[in-house]
């Protein structure tokens, strides 16, 4: 299953009367072709609905068209040569309750399966990313540590975006903690990425915080209690929707 964003309004209700959902060729997400179903998210345009999962569907066929021919009252538009993934839907179903993101969030794509949409209390449950950050989050949660997965935001680079594992927004700062598995540690181009990714980040107020394998597997006492106690240093956090950019304007 693939999570997406419905980015208009507009595109429920083509959902609902053409029953197909379009993506960017240029901008999918790799391996499309073998995801089964697809659901989708509700950003902030859908008011009393937004930040929420309602509805996903079986995917019943993918073709390649031009954004013009999707779109045909929009011969203008700046991507109308480009090409586009049209995705039909066999149906389109609701998802009860729908799945709610309660501090609100940005959503790119999110690669899942259909047991964790189903099963999923919310949308942070959802991630099917690897175990270590799995477990570490799991963890965060039963001691009342509310992280963000696969949070979006700002870059150094323009027009680019940092993918960070898991956010904790705290009232004096947000801090960023990532899962560095051990192959990932024997990667130099990894660490020079990473230098210039938190010193962009940390210039900006954020705290970081990296953990190993084994500081995860066998110190995560140790683990916790540095997390926790970055987060009290913070100022405890902060409940409620959050604007993840605004330390990076």
């Amino acid at each position: 299953m693939l999570i997406a964003i419905l980015k208009f309004v507009e595109d429920l209700e083509i959902l609902f009367k053409r029953g197909w959902y379009r993506i960017p060729v240029k901008t999918a997400p790799p391996h499309l072709h073998k995801f089964l179903y697809l659901a989708f998210y509700q950003p902030r345009c859908f008011g009393e609905h937004k930040w929420r999962i309602r509805y996903y569907g079986k995917i019943s066929d993918i073709s390649i068209t031009k954004r013009k021919d999707l779109l045909p009252r929009q011969p203008d538009h700046p991507r109308a040569e480009q090409d586009y993934y049209k995705i039909r839907l066999a149906d389109l179903r609701e998802r009860h309750p729908p799945l709610i993101s309660s501090r609100g969030r940005r959503i790119v794509f999110i690669p899942t399966t259909i047991e964790k949409l189903i099963k999923a209390e919310e949308i942070n449950h959802c991630f099917h990313n690897s175990p270590l950050e799995d477990k570490l989050w799991g963890i965060m949660k039963n001691q009342d540590i509310r992280a963000e997965r696969n949070i979006f935001v700002n870059s150094y680079q323009p027009h680019r975006k940092l993918q960070l594992d898991m956010v904790v927004p705290c009232k004096r700062g947000i801090i960023d903690v990532e899962c560095d598995g051990d192959s990932y540690h024997l990667n130099p181009k990894s660490a020079v990425k990473d230098n210039a990714r938190d010193n962009w980040l940390t210039s900006r107020g954020w705290k970081i915080l990296r953990f190993s394998s084994e500081q995860i597997n066998e110190k995560i006492q140790s683990t916790l209690y540095t997390i926790s106690q970055t987060v009290d240093y913070c100022g405890g956090e902060k409940r409620g929707a959050v604007n993840w950019d605004e330390q990076l304007q």
